[in-house]
């Protein structure tokens, strides 16, 4: 075909261009090197000819590129020349272009391989930024984890069971002020129920709490400001497993003992909510931020006390319907009982307060 007929005849132009270089080399090697590759592309292209069944004017074309590879090698091995010797030493020179006829050309081109880039696999602690509100979320895997607490624990606790989740991707801190003010923006979101915080007169208009968690929103504004990101509230289930991990039954997302630099919760009647990620120290062991204190957060699931005691192995989604829906994590002004990652309150749907936000989560 064109590719290898332009293949011979660059062969034989190059082969002219060596032997017009003097230098003093073993004329001999390289003839007989020159000649084995030529027999061996020769050889190479008569395979191809027969596995690829080309057509009989491509097979024609083809054993006169054999034939005239063959002269070359012989002519290469038998010619004399006078006592100058040629170098082959070769430069990366344009390659040419070979013209089967005077009308149609054939350009050859070293095409450079193309680059192939491989995506990191997810992994414990991978992270990424959702487009909607520039929340950087946290990868969970798939797997077990132990739901609920052992025995002394609070009756709606137990009993600790087993659970299996798809793997899924969390917010790194509460919802912001600033990022729940681009929803309300859009006209999605509705603005909270109030624009206070304990200690502050204004809190989700004022500009220097943007990065605070926002608060005063109901179940029905969390959930609404999730789907307009794009996700959901987390299920129960997938909110302690983000807090606590896989295979222990730890008191904190950090461990089982309290402690004062790892969270913001109640050591005197004058907290208040807190920048988000201000405790990294905290953090779960997948490393999610402030899942224990500063504001309780709205989870999907409907509350029913004793649904551990029938939560299916797979994926739980909690009870079918409800007359309260489940708050989890604690907040600033609760003791160290209730910042427990196992801990359940749970309220009506419309409930409000300046204790109460929210995360979201996206399926994987």
């Amino acid at each position: 075909d064109k590719t290898e007929i332009a293949f011979a005849k660059e062969v034989q132009k190059k082969d002219l261009a060596i032997r017009q270089t003097v230098d003093y080399l073993d004329k001999e090697k390289i003839f007989i090197a020159t000649a084995a590759f030529l027999n061996t592309r020769a050889a190479q292209i008569s395979f191809e000819q027969t596995s690829q069944k080309k057509t009989k004017e491509s097979a024609g074309q083809t054993q006169a590129v054999i034939e005239a590879m063959k002269i070359t090698a012989a002519g290469l091995m038998t010619q004399t020349m006078d006592a100058k010797l040629w170098t082959a030493t070769l430069t990366n020179t344009p390659s040419p272009t070979i013209s089967n006829t005077p009308t149609n050309t054939a350009t050859m081109t070293n095409t450079p391989s193309p680059t192939i880039t491989s995506t990191p696999p997810l992994e414990i602690g991978s992270q990424k930024v959702r487009e909607k509100d520039g929340m950087v979320m946290v990868y969970v895997p798939e797997g077990d984890f132990i739901m609920g607490g052992p025995d002394g624990g609070w009756n709606n606790e137990k009993p600790f069971h087993w659970v299996f989740l798809d793997a899924f991707w969390i917010d790194l801190t509460e919802v912001t002020n600033a990022k729940y003010a681009k929803c309300v923006a859009e006209g999605f979101c509705t603005k909270p129920y109030l624009d206070s915080s304990s200690t502050r007169s204004k809190y989700f208009s004022d500009n220097q709490y943007d990065n605070f968690p926002v608060n005063y929103v109901d179940w029905y504004q969390a959930k609404t400001y999730c789907i307009w990101a794009g996700g959901d509230l987390p299920t129960e289930a997938q909110w302690e497993k983000a807090a606590k991990g896989t295979d222990d039954l730890r008191n904190y997302p950090w461990g089982n003992y309290l402690d004062k630099h790892k969270a913001n919760y109640r050591i005197d009647k004058n907290g208040d909510t807190k920048k988000v990620g201000s405790y990294p120290e905290g953090a779960s062991p997948y490393g999610i931020l402030d899942m224990a204190g500063n504001v309780d957060e709205w989870v999907n699931d409907w509350y029913d006390e004793n649904y551990y005691s029938v939560s299916p192995y797979q994926n739980p989604t909690g009870p079918y319907s409800g007359e309260y829906h489940v708050i989890r994590g604690g907040n600033y002004d609760d003791s160290f009982p209730r910042i427990n990652v196992r801990f359940r309150r749970f309220k009506y749907p419309d409930y409000y307060s300046k204790y109460t936000g929210f995360r979201c989560v996206f399926q994987s």
